[in-house]
Order: C-alpha cells, then structure tokens, then sequence
C-alpha cells in the first residue's frame, strides 16, 4: 500500500480536468479493524496527499485539493482533486462551516504532513439506510497553499 502511494503520479496535462477524484488506500476498510492499520493507511493519503500538492504547483489549472477522513468508515477515507470541469459540478467547491488549526485530527494530519499548513474542518449528515437514521461524521482536511482555499471567505482558522 505505501509503494502505490509511492509509485501514484497525477496525470496532468493540457485541458486536464478532476471533477472530485478521488483516491482511497483503504477501500476493504481494514482501519475499521485496528489503528494501526488505519494509522498506515492515513500514511499512504498523505503521500499521494504531498504528490498531488507537488504535481498541481507546475500547472496552471485552478485546482481544490483535500483529504477526507470518515470517521466510522476508514475504507471511505480519500484523497480529492477538484477542478472547474465540463460536467458542470461546482467549482470552487462550496464547503461552508468553520476551519481550524488546532485539534486532535490537525495534530494528526500535521504529523504525517510536517512542514505543511493545514485547516481542518468537521462535517455532519445525517443517512437512513436499513438500520434507521444515524449520524455520520467526517472530516476535510487541506492546505491553504496549495490551490483555491476549500474556506469560504470570512471564516477562519484558530
């Protein structure tokens, strides 16, 4: 797993376009299993995390990049590039809420990308499926260097 996060390369080019791509390290989900296994998949995103941040620099294309951490399902946790496209999905991509530079999670993601800026923002739904309506949470993480900023104007960090 950590040799593909290794060997991943964007495919840019004249005219590329993402609309939310997205990389998972953990489809089967084995983070749900053991921390550990999760903790080495998160690895793995924030490789193809820093490749994303470093291929998109060299081109001009507008571009919104983030790592999305689900918290009850560790196979949805992904790496995401988006980027005005011709399906007509928004662009910048409105996400809302309050950004943060603090917090268990930025402490997390600010250990396996050192060196890197990030804004954490925690995200809640609520789903009905067979088992009745829950709660789900999860988490956007992204760098305010890198791309158009997922932050809307007028919110900030703490």
């Amino acid at each position: 797993m950590l040799r593909e996060a290794e060997a991943f390369r964007v495919r840019v080019g004249p005219g590329s376009w993402w609309d939310l791509w997205h990389y998972h390290a953990d489809w089967p989900g084995w983070g749900n299993v053991r921390w550990s296994y999760r903790l080495a998949h998160l690895r793995a995103l924030a490789i193809v995390f820093r490749k994303v941040i470093d291929a998109m620099a060299s081109i001009p294309t507008p571009f919104q990049t983030w790592v999305l951490l689900d918290v009850d399902d560790a196979g949805q946790d992904a790496v995401y590039i988006h980027s005005p496209n011709p399906n007509g999905s928004p662009f910048p991509l409105p996400t809302g809420g309050v950004w943060e530079s603090a917090g268990i999670v930025h402490e997390l993601m600010t250990v396996l990308l050192p060196g890197l800026e990030l804004r954490v923002n925690r995200r809640s739904w609520r789903v009905e499926d067979e088992d009745g309506s829950r709660l789900r949470t999860a988490y956007l993480v992204y760098s305010p260097v890198a791309g158009t900023p997922l932050e809307s104007q007028g919110s900030s960090g703490r």
